[in-house]
């Protein structure tokens, strides 16, 4: 992977600054593990920006729960003069078998614990959580359990979407069942259907939606990290067939 240095992202955000403009929203694929390899952390690019005069605002556009530190976390609710109680904490599925297909660094039992981190320090926080539905080996057992997992979540909202093939990645080598077309689509729908998709999550972050922590307007996005994709089952566009079973009964397990 490779990252920008902190002082040139300092130096982004200053001339950002000088153009008037007030909020940033920090981007990047794999944020949290910027720069990797090279002495500088995004703990360090944090705190670096939070010194820049004339940015009141910042937000995380999106960072994995493995990357989101205690420190982190802690520092915001305590220390930070601009980073806003705003996280965008992709989950993807709340089962631990798929979440294991999928080659995630992180299970739902860490995921848990950063989201009561978050209430803990911030009751008031706006958490946004992504949540594939239909992933290859999602059987309707998994799901299930998924479903029970998120329903637990002290969480903002819920972005929803059905996990969808491409050609050439390594989701399409996975022994496992696929789950229809139509029936991605159905779990999708389910959690609206139950109060918990695009909504204010049932414990927490309920002045969020109506403050400036889930402003949707920002002056400018510094994209704090470049990385190469690493292999991981992603949903995209387009379709792939492949001669893999139906997901209809618990028979196929990692």
């Amino acid at each position: 992977s490779r990252s920008p240095k902190v002082a040139d992202l300092v130096d982004q955000a200053r001339r950002v600054a000088d153009e008037g403009g007030r909020e940033i929203v920090l981007t990047g694929v794999n944020v949290g593990d910027f720069g990797k390899g090279s002495g500088e952390t995004f703990f360090d690019l944090i705190r670096a920006l939070d010194k820049v005069e004339g940015i009141s605002r910042y937000r995380i556009s999106s960072i994995e729960p493995n990357l989101l530190t205690p420190e982190i976390i802690s520092w915001v609710a305590r220390e930070s003069r601009a980073f806003m109680p705003h996280f965008h904490i992709p989950l993807q599925s709340g089962s631990d078998e798929v979440l294991s297909l999928m080659r995630r660094r992180y299970g739902t039992g860490l995921f848990a614990r950063r989201i009561e981190a978050v209430r803990r320090e911030l009751p008031d926080a706006f958490i946004g959580v992504d949540v594939i539905a239909g992933a290859r080996g999602e059987t309707p057992e998994r799901w299930r359990d998924a479903l029970r997992f998120i329903e637990s979540l002290p969480v903002t909202r819920l972005h929803v979407f059905p996990y969808s093939e491409r050609p050439g990645t390594l989701a399409l080598s996975l022994d496992e069942c696929v789950v229809d077309v139509h029936e991605r689509h159905v779990r999708v729908a389910k959690p609206q259907a139950e109060g918990l998709h695009g909504g204010v999550g049932r414990q927490g972050g309920r002045r969020a939606l109506g403050s400036p922590y889930a402003s949707g307007c920002a002056d400018a996005r510094v994209h704090a990290q470049l990385s190469a994709r690493r292999g991981s089952v992603r949903a995209g566009n387009g379709q792939h067939r492949n001669p893999r079973p139906p997901c209809r009964t618990a028979s196929h397990r990692t």
